[in-house]
């Protein structure tokens, strides 16, 4: 054999082949940041780290054949703690954003009970703020142009407002988060709570049922949570 063909053979032999899973895993271990923006994709991250246990299990058998140890640990490392920082994260934002759902509805009660019916109808959607009348005024003491008392009166009338007035000052609120559906490419994201109001002064308790949605809105050069108040009926 000549020197030629004995450095081939050597070559040959010191190549050894970089596992395929190995590298799907690392480049999955990098795309699981992806799971940070929506609780959607973490399917990300779970297949980038079952890529990489596949991939460490392969190199363990190959007996010394197959390379790519260090790429599949990386995969493993970044799919595991990237995964547990967005469940913590939607964990966290989910209690975040059900706070706030019921806070909001507790603040149209507010509203509502304190005779302030300006301030409760600029907290709904367009549509059913449209639906009771036009509004060009924030409310004050005194003084309220004619169409901001048109819609006073035309909003004190409504079933869910007529039902916080009867049920009187004294009345205690407690609001609890009902269902939540998250937004897709089909649908809005709404949020539905469910007010309780006792003891009423016209009856034991009353109950109301606020549906509203979610959004990001820029105020001042920043991104600001912005809910509208989508229908409030009466519940049985």
């Amino acid at each position: 054999m000549s020197d030629s063909d004995a450095h081939d053979a050597d070559a040959q032999d010191s190549f050894r082949p970089l596992s395929g899973l190995a590298v799907a895993g690392a480049v999955g271990g990098v795309a699981s940041l992806l799971a940070l923006a929506s609780p959607l994709l973490l399917i990300v991250p779970v297949v980038a780290g079952v890529l990489s246990a596949l991939g460490l299990r392969a190199i363990a058998r190959s007996d010394g054949l197959l390379i790519g140890r260090v790429p599949a640990l990386l995969g493993l490392g970044l799919s595991i703690a990237i995964a547990v920082q967005a469940v913590t994260g939607a964990v966290v934002g989910g209690w975040f954003m059900r706070r706030q759902a019921e806070q909001v509805a507790i603040a149209w009660h507010d509203a509502v009970r304190e005779d302030r019916l300006l301030d409760a109808c600029a907290m709904l959607e367009p549509l059913l703020r449209g639906s009771i009348g036009r509004i060009d005024t924030t409310e004050e003491a005194e003084g309220l142009p004619a169409d901001a008392a048109s819609v006073r009166a035309a909003y004190r009338v409504r079933p869910e407002v007529a039902a916080v007035i009867g049920c009187g000052p004294a009345a205690k609120v407690q609001a609890r988060l009902e269902s939540h559906v998250p937004e897709s490419f089909e649908r809005e994201e709404v949020w539905n709570v469910r007010l309780v109001l006792s003891p009423c002064a016209d009856r034991e308790r009353a109950a109301l049922d606020v549906e509203m949605e979610h959004g990001m809105v820029s105020e001042s050069g920043r991104w600001v949570h912005k809910w509208l108040i989508r229908k409030v009926i009466p519940a049985k």
